[in-house]
Order: C-alpha cells, then structure tokens, then sequence
C-alpha cells in the first residue's frame, strides 16, 4: 500500500483503473467525469471518485460540481469525504452486556456502511448482484479478499446466481439458496444482526450476504461451534472458560430434559427412594406424563407464536390466562404433574439462548423425538439416539465445510475457539482453514 503514487500516469482512464484495482473493484466504486474550461477556452478533463453510499453526495454536487461548473478554485479541504447521515439504532433481538450496541437496519447502504467504519481496509470488497424477476432487490456479497475462503466465495455467487424469483422481500430466500432445496433440521447459514460479530466473522475468512430491505445479514460457511459463541465473551474477561461449556451442555439439554425425565418416570424409578417417586413421579390422575410433556410443548409454543403476532398489551393477558390454567388450574386439579411444567419450563427457558441465529430451529422437532424415544425405549434407545443425530450432523456441509468441523473431522489447531476463548493475541493473529469435501453438486 505504499508509493501508490508511482502507479499513477498522465492518463485518466489509467489512473482511475489503478484507484479501482487497489480497491478490489468493490462495487461501491464510483466515477462521474467532469470538464473544467481553463485560459483561452482550453478545456480541461477530470474524474470524480468517491465511494458510494459513503460520501454525502450532496455536498459533492454543492462544494466541489457547481464550483467547478463555474470554473472557480476551490480549496482542498472540500475534497474531503464527509459520512453520510444515518439513523442507527440499537440491537433488540441480539444484545450483548458489553461491547458495541448497534445493529443493522433496513438501509441497504447503511449496513454497508457499518461494516466499513469498522474495516477500513481497501481489502474489503463489495460485490453486487441482483435477484428477481418482476422487481430487482441488490444482494451485497462482503469479504476480505486477502481472507475469504476461495471455495466458499465461488460456491456463495454460484447459489445466488442460481435464484430465480419474481421478487425477493426477505434474506431467506438466500439462505435457501446456499443450504439447498433439501430439508434439514439444522440452519446450514447463520444470521447475524450486530456489526461487530460480522466484521469477525469476515476476518475469520468468511463471507456476509446483505439483502436490501433485510436488517440482517447471512454469514456463511455456519459451523455448529459458532453457534455456541456469545459476543461478550471476546469483551470481557468473565465467561472465558465458562461460556462455551455452558452452551454446549445447554444445548443438548433443552431437547433431551424431557426424555430423560420420561425414561427416569418409566423404567427407572428403581433408582430412587420411594418417598421421592411419590413426591416426583406419581401424585396425579390425569394423563401419562409423555401426554403431559406434549401437551405443556404445544401450549407454550403456541403462546411463543402468539407473542409475535399479538399486540404489545394482549401479550400480558395471553401470558396471564396461560399461566393461570397451567398453574392454577390443572396442577392443583393433579391433571398435569408440577414436575412435567418444571421440566418442561426449563427445557424451554434454556432454548431462549439459541432463538437468534438459526440454532432454535430444530430444537422443537428434537425435543419432540427424543422425548417419544424416551417414553418407548428409554436411555437405551435415546443414547441410539443422540449417536444417530452426531452422525447426521456430521454428514452435514455449509458451502462443502463440514458442518462439525473441527470437532468431526478434528482439527486441534482450531480448538483455541472452541471449549472456551483463547487468548485474543492468538485468536486475532490465527489464520483459519475451513476444511472441504469435492464440491457439492446443485441441489
């Protein structure tokens, strides 16, 4: 990046494509050719460039092309780039208790325009494309050119290439696209809504897809161990050891609780005193505990849905009358035993940490299989289970990446990120490797 100027010669067009090179042809580059008359009516040819979506065209169109339309001098200081205005507000859905706070929004350029407060490196490029039929949305494709995974970025245009719609409104259009049409139960692409967590993301090597309109953005290749990562982990030293190990546990027990509790209630009340199997496992005369389970899933993924598609106020009251004909009425009615809505609860608290992202996906189908597994074959058929799901989740590929990696296939060199933070000396100066099968055929 030095001696930039030795490039530079007396031809216009020359010179504006070595300005172009430098900054990877990112598809923000912009060019307007202006013509100044000097002494005796010479006149003198000259280029524009800024980026844009950056600069503050109106000031380019006050201070620098009705001057120069006049053919006045104009100091240097007006040449300045001057950011533009944008209303930036904070992230609700993905919040971290230190850190930054922000989140994208609707505004394609501002979104843009994050990520390049942060990067401000002409190593970021800015690929656009266009998707639909009836009306054209822009899709950015985002990547550090010195870092992105070559594979990945050319498996990432070929699926975006491949969409054909009448219209796109929504950026799952695209994650559809990179998983492929096939059904999985796991988000082969992560959404992510806080800049800071992209930026790492694409510093990792890894590429974000912004849709216009869509105030998030998709990263991929998406690896199960990513999805285990909080961003205040990496701003603070509380947590480094714990976090990951807690989301990982977290993980697998928010769909096997009920299960286990069924095959505990079922074929092993043996282990347990006979005072403690009255006290937990029996005391009703509604239905089985497996009925009680499906019931509590249903009603309080119900009341989930309701939440988002209710008004603000209606939500109490919903919150209110669901509550008080769990509690209230079939517990003390010993419809629905106390420790069916505690286990139940708790499997669904523990979810609330995997809703943003795509990790909340197939938590409900999980809970809901390894629950009748429990009620049928107890820890016998759930551990046949839980190796059966390992095994499927390891034939899984984001972009042709292993989705377990580096766990299956192993790669201690990347476990420093894995079980808990490491170092952020190391973390920063790492350089990651996605490993990759023979390229995936289109789905």
């Amino acid at each position: 990046m030095q001696d930039h100027h030795s490039n530079l010669t007396k031809s216009l067009t020359k010179n504006t494509q070595v300005i172009q090179e430098k900054l990877n042809n990112t598809a923000e580059f912009t060019t307007r050719n202006i013509q100044i008359e000097g002494h005796n009516n010479k006149i003198h040819y000259g280029v524009l460039i800024y980026l844009d979506g950056i600069v503050n065209t109106q000031i380019i169109r006050e201070s620098i092309i009705q001057p120069l339309a006049k053919a006045k001098l104009i100091p240097k200081e007006m040449f300045i780039k001057t950011l533009k205005a944008r209303t930036v507000e904070k992230s609700f859905r993905q919040r971290s208790p230190s850190g930054p706070q922000i989140g994208l929004n609707e505004m394609f350029k501002t979104n843009i325009n994050m990520i390049r407060s942060y990067i401000k490196s002409p190593e970021l490029v800015v690929e656009m494309k266009k998707i639909g039929r009836y009306v054209q949305e822009d899709v950015a494709i985002v990547y550090l050119k010195s870092k992105v995974d070559q594979l990945c970025l050319e498996e990432v245009r070929e699926k975006i290439d491949s969409v054909d719609v009448e219209y796109a409104i929504e950026g799952r259009i695209i994650d559809d696209a990179i998983e492929g049409y096939r059904p999985t139960l796991f988000h082969l692409t992560k959404t992510e809504e806080m800049p800071d967590v992209i930026v790492s993301a694409l510093y990792e090597g890894r590429i974000a897809i912004f849709v216009d309109g869509t105030p998030e953005a998709t990263v991929v290749p998406a690896l199960f161990v990513q999805f285990m990562q909080v961003p205040n982990s990496y701003y603070e030293k509380t947590g480094r050891f714990a976090n990951k190990p807690l989301f990982f546990i977290s993980f697998f027990l928010t769909f096997l609780l009920p299960g286990v509790y069924i095959a505990l209630q079922k074929y092993h009340t043996d282990w347990f005193p006979k005072k403690a199997v009255k006290i937990f496992f029996e005391d009703k005369v509604g239905f089985t505990s497996f009925w009680d389970m499906i019931f509590l899933i249903f009603i309080l993924y119900l009341l989930s849905i309701s939440a988002f598609r209710i008004s603000g106020d209606m939500i109490i009251v919903a919150s209110l009358l669901g509550t008080t004909i769990i509690s209230s009425t079939a517990v003390q009615s010993k419809i629905i035993h106390p420790m069916s809505i505690v286990v139940v609860g708790t499997a669904i608290l523990i979810s609330l940490m995997f809703m943003f992202g795509g990790m909340g996906a197939p938590l409900l189908p999980l809970r809901i299989i390894f629950l009748i597994i429990g009620d049928w074959f107890g820890f016998t058929g759930m551990g046949i289970g839980l190796v059966i799901l390992i095994i499927y989740m390891s034939r899984l590929r984001s972009l042709g990446v292993p989705y377990l990696t580096p766990i299956i296939p192993f790669h201690p060199k990347e476990f420093k990120d894995v079980i808990f933070r490491g170092k952020l000396k190391n973390l920063l100066n790492s350089v990651h490797l996605y490993p990759h099968d023979k390229k995936q055929k289109k789905q």
